[in-house]
């Protein structure tokens, strides 16, 4: 009985009047006056216009207050130009929060469309579920799984790792069954809902996972333009990987783009800010709350390595529950397979290996970490105080990274950093990048033979190319780099975000911001960079 009335209960509150009732309930007796004047802002400033057609502009839900106020805009502008309604979606009868319905209406993205699929759909998902569990064996034919020329299996294992918190796939879990049941719910609800022609674009946040990745193949397939705007840079995807291919163009654009001057003024920009980063600033850095380095003196340096003439080797981790195909497919399936392959490597050597995690690991991370240092007794886990100046100024070898931020900071030290995936460093020689992983293994067997001198020009020109050329800071904030110096991880996910934006909003700067955003979209190009539509 219990069960029927929360049914019941979960239905009547699907219904749009109901909806908009809660909305209405939430805004004016439970929401800060942040929020309520941020929403009464984008009513009167921002509004994109209904229109009596089917013409749909899709977009995700995202709900980070910076990247709403860059939505609104731009769904503004793209609306517009489509002549098409904004509708957003969610899976089956899952609720919309109130404070996340309140803010998409805000912009007048009002419709919500609900992945709900009729019988015949549920008994193809039961077939190709079955289908699925039986012919796909391993990780990497996981990775692989296409279904009509779609590539399904990379976003099963990417929403496995990132909503279920699993550092690997374990064919035996019924969550894993679940995504790939989730996966074709998604599949064929969306290809068959694209297939109509009424989706116009998608806004999207992330070009990954089920919810999000899987939507973004299938508007490829039906020509379908997928955008992923943010404060800092806009980004047209066609398809797989495509908001990644540009860091392969780096040098070509650096020399053509640019004039001499500005080349030469790049170079000096770049050699300031990485200094800055080492000795701690994280001013490049969008999305880390804490420095890896630090500001120290010689009283407060740290005793970090073994005192042996064995090789130093230094694996940088990652958090195995985040996107390890960010930018690319890598050599190994995920994090964990990567970790597992060092492990087994350093049983085969005799270097002296160190494992050092983010200063601010998810809790979980700490229990895989562990368990591998349990597993292969030649792993040594440093400790969390332990800085990058400790290890820099006591002297390390070698450091392994599949794509971390490490291989700019170290290469400034001519330190060899070896990379196991496509990354911003991809087109410098400035790193050590394993073609294969043969070609991985035999880099680490051999690692005493692997020398780099760095050219710092070239390092100072990916630095800027990648922290500064494709970073639009004035796009949205006069200046990004003000507002994230101000508001750290924590409060950038708040309210204040939105009165930040309300202090400095000029009505002639959001017009330059979306006057940008049109002539992107206008303009076809793949990026919106510094330099414009690029």
């Amino acid at each position: 009985m219990i069960k029927l009335l929360k049914t019941i209960l979960r239905t009547i509150l699907t219904f749009e009047p109901i909806r908009y009732l809660i909305d209405i309930i939430y805004v004016r007796f439970f929401s800060d006056q942040d929020f309520k004047d941020y929403i009464q802002h984008n009513y009167k400033n921002v509004p994109a216009k209904s229109y009596n057609n089917d013409n749909i502009i899709l977009c995700d839900i995202f709900y980070v207050p910076e990247s709403l106020i860059c939505y609104s805009l731009f769904l503004k502008e793209l609306s517009e130009i489509h002549q098409a309604n904004i509708a957003t979606y969610i899976e089956g009868n899952n609720r919309i929060l109130p404070k996340v319905s309140s803010a998409y209406r805000s912009f007048n993205c009002n419709r919500l469309i609900r992945v709900k699929l009729n019988r015949e759909q549920e008994k193809q998902v039961k077939e190709l579920t079955q289908k699925t569990l039986k012919d796909v064996k391993s990780k990497k034919e996981l990775i692989d799984y296409k279904v009509k020329g779609i590539r399904i299996g990379l976003d099963i294992y990417e929403t496995y790792l990132r909503e279920y918190s699993k550092e690997t796939i374990d064919f035996n879990d019924p969550l894993y069954q679940l995504a790939i049941k989730r996966a074709f719910e998604f599949y064929l609800f969306w290809d068959e809902f694209l297939s109509k022609g009424n989706v116009k674009s998608f806004v999207v946040s992330h070009d990954i996972y089920l919810n999000m990745g899987l939507i973004c193949r299938l508007a490829y397939k039906y020509d379908i333009p997928v955008y992923l705007p943010n404060c800092r840079r806009l980004t047209l995807a066609k398809q797989d990987f495509d908001s990644g291919s540009h860091f392969n163009e780096f040098p070509k654009l650096f020399k053509s783009t640019l004039t001499q001057s500005e080349q030469e003024e790049a170079l000096k920009l770049a050699e300031v800010k990485l200094n800055e980063r080492l000795k701690g600033s994280n001013d490049d850095l969008a999305f880390a709350s804490t420095s890896a380095f630090s500001v120290t003196n010689s009283e407060s340096l740290k005793k970090v390595f073994k005192s042996t003439k064995r090789p130093r080797v230094l694996i940088a981790t990652h958090c195995f529950f985040d996107n390890p195909h960010a930018y690319s497919e890598m050599l190994f399936p995920d994090f964990y397979e990567w970790l597992d392959f060092l492990g087994k490597i350093s049983m085969e050597t005799d270097y002296d290996w160190y494992l050092k995690l983010h200063p601010d690991p998810l809790e979980e991370t700490f229990k895989v970490v562990n368990m591998f240092v349990e597993k292969y007794p030649a792993f040594n886990l440093l400790s969390l105080d332990v800085t990058h100046t400790d290890i820099l100024n006591e002297g390390v070898d070698y450091v392994l990274t599949c794509y971390g931020t490490i291989g700019e900071e170290y290469a400034f030290y001519n330190i060899p950093v070896i990379n196991s995936s496509y990354n911003p460093r991809s087109a410098y020689p400035i790193n050590i990048h394993a073609k294969s992983i043969d070609d991985y293994r035999n880099i680490l067997l051999d690692i005493e033979k692997v020398k780099i001198d760095v050219d710092k020009s070239l390092l100072f020109e990916s630095y800027y190319m990648n922290r500064n050329y494709i970073w639009v800071d004035d796009l949205v904030f006069d200046s990004f780099r003000d507002f994230i110096n101000g508001h750290k991880q924590e409060k950038r996910l708040s309210n204040k975000v939105f009165r930040y934006y309300l202090n400095h909003y000029r009505p002639e700067k959001a017009r330059e911001t979306q006057d940008k955003m049109r002539e992107f979209i206008l303009s076809g190009k793949k990026n919106y960079f510094a330099k414009g539509p690029i």
